[in-house]
């Protein structure tokens, strides 16, 4: 299930963290280990959002062909799906910046 872009993902990353410490590989794991975190997390807080039969419903749309199928019926569901994507993109960035804090420099 996809809510949100992998580009967008990567976008919000890019903005709020400054990588620039590390080597281009290394961004790259980070980033990549950051946007599966952000993807599970967002999964998870979207189904915390709906009822067992809102869950099988999104099942069955899950399988449509149709490009925003999924979307268009989370958004139907769920008032502040925006607000809910934006602050756990926000909290696992957040989380990151103060692991990273506490590592030795």
């Amino acid at each position: 299930m996809s809510i949100i872009s992998d580009q967008e993902i990567k976008e919000q990353i890019a903005k709020d963290l400054d990588l620039s410490a590390f080597e281009k590989e290394e961004q790259e794991r980070i980033i990549s280990g950051l946007m599966e975190n952000i993807s599970l997390a967002i999964n998870i807080a979207v189904l915390d959002e709906l009822s067992d039969e809102d869950k099988l419903e999104l099942e069955v749309i899950c399988k449509s062909p149709r490009e925003n199928a999924v979307l268009e019926y989370l958004n139907s569901k769920i008032d502040n799906l925006s607000f809910i994507i934006q602050n756990v993109i926000g909290e696992k960035i957040d989380q990151f910046r103060e692991a990273r804090s506490l590592l030795p420099a």
